[in-house]
């Protein structure tokens, strides 16, 4: 085998490779979004939990203060 023909058998082996690697980077790039997005949506619902929490809590003890009339 010649020095050139084994050049180009590297070569075309790497252009393959990068091909490859833009084409992972790609869905890698799609996962993070999707990741992130998702993590949003949950720190929404955990807000909203919160908040309902606290509310149902100081309702609680707004009844359980009237009913032992402190």
């Amino acid at each position: 085998m010649t020095v050139e023909r084994e050049l180009g058998e590297h070569g075309a082996r790497i252009d393959t490779l990068e091909e490859r690697l833009n084409r992972f980077e790609q869905k890698l790039d799609r996962v993070v979004a999707a990741t992130e997005q998702a993590a949003g949506g949950w720190r929404a619902l955990v807000s909203v939990g919160a908040i309902s929490g606290g509310i149902g809590a100081a309702i609680a003890k707004f009844f359980a203060s009237m009913k032992t009339g402190q």
